[in-house]
């Protein structure tokens, strides 16, 4: 019987939940304040805040060995320091396919600024 949490399987759940909580952890400061609302902080009190610590991943994760969409392997720690959007998708999900055109797009936008993209 096969294991069900592989190395890659774990890889890829740990990813997805970091982006899960840093996309959930987002705000906005543009909304209106209602009369019964505070204000915002006067903006030179929100730039004296210290910034948010940088979440670091496990060891293992960043070495596990994964191949990416061409086939290639690949590690998390080969783009230490860098900018990544992970891309997980399948072949048999249509928005996954629909979203590749656009993911190209970025790609070619940002890659001169360092951002990496890779498909899983």
């Amino acid at each position: 019987m096969k294991k069900f949490w592989t190395p890659v399987r774990i890889a890829s759940t740990v990813i997805v939940l970091t982006l899960v909580v840093v996309f959930a952890s987002c705000n906005s400061n543009d909304v209106t304040p209602t009369a019964n609302a505070p204000t915002a902080a006067p903006a030179d009190a929100r730039n004296s805040a210290a910034p948010a610590p940088l979440l670091t991943l496990p060891t293992s994760v960043m070495e596990a060995q994964l191949r990416a969409a061409s086939g290639s392997p690949i590690k998390l720690s080969d783009y230490s320091g860098k900018v990544l959007l992970v891309n997980l998708w399948a072949t048999w999900c249509g928005p996954c396919r629909r979203e590749t055109p656009e993911l190209v797009k970025l790609h070619k936008e940002f890659q001169a600024r360092g951002v990496e993209m890779i498909g899983l």
